[in-house]
């Protein structure tokens, strides 16, 4: 039976500070999901980097709202949509619509697909040269997943789940929802929790800071989360189902 690797798996042999340097801080957004697609067509293209930012706009113009207003069902459904509105979350389905798509307009080509996949399909893919893999993760307020950051090293869980305000109600979303960069695979890495060492192996490009700043606290240091915690939140089921990657390939 597969299983995890004995020795650590860095994406394409890198080291962790190369790779930390291509995060970059979504701010209070629902980017996500564009900044894994730019970290992933910048490691891709040799380490050029895109504007993760403009990147997630270029989303904002094919959104699955603006093709249904077009084409009905068959253009919400089947259209090449980038967003599902301006603004809002992008599923796997846009992700990889994304990536092909920017990839084009830079003047290179990538095979994208997305995929219901198993924790030996993350190990397969890393180990894979010239290929990047997108996660999407979800929890609830009773399932906060814990992650290290780079600042200090601690778990801390992901942040609650967030609400939007309708009239004067406040409705609070049923799940929170994330896209990361797998980068590495690290059986070595521990964090603390509460003074306690716990063994962290999954390493992400996450985008929750500018990691190319060299003067900020924890640069060169890649996002990990504990075996367990990522499992759970990656098989958590959002309304798309449970387990997503998308797998971008040069």
């Amino acid at each position: 039976m597969p299983g995890p690797p004995e020795n650590a798996l860095y994406w394409g042999g890198q080291s962790e500070e190369y790779l930390s340097t291509f995060q970059r801080n979504q701010g209070q957004s629902n980017h996500c999901g564009a900044y894994a697609v730019g970290a992933a067509l910048s490691l891709l293209r040799g380490g050029r980097t895109l504007d993760y930012r403009e990147l997630a706009g270029s989303a904002d113009r094919s959104t699955s709202l603006l093709w249904a207003a077009l084409l009905g069902v068959p253009g919400l459904l089947f259209g090449p949509t980038r967003r599902l509105w301006p603004g809002g979350p992008i599923t796997p389905r846009q992700q990889a619509n994304l990536a092909r798509w920017a990839a084009r307009r830079r003047g290179f080509k990538v095979k994208a697909k997305v995929m219901r996949g198993t924790v030996d399909d993350l190990w397969r893919y890393l180990a894979q040269p010239g290929t990047v893999v997108l996660v999407t993760i979800g929890w609830d307020d009773d399932t906060r997943p814990r992650i290290a950051h780079p600042d200090d090293g601690k778990l801390k869980p992901f942040p609650p789940v967030g609400a939007i305000r309708i009239l004067d109600r406040t409705v609070r979303y049923p799940f929170a929802a994330h896209v990361m960069a797998l980068a590495a695979y690290d059986p070595s890495r521990t964090a603390t929790a509460e003074g306690e060492e716990i063994a962290t192996p999954w390493g992400f490009i996450n985008s929750w800071r500018d990691g190319h700043e060299r003067e900020k606290p924890g640069y060169g240091r890649l996002y990990w989360m504990p075996d367990a915690d990522f499992r759970a939140a990656w098989e958590y089921s959002i309304l798309i189902g449970s387990r997503y990657m998308v797998v971008i390939a040069a």
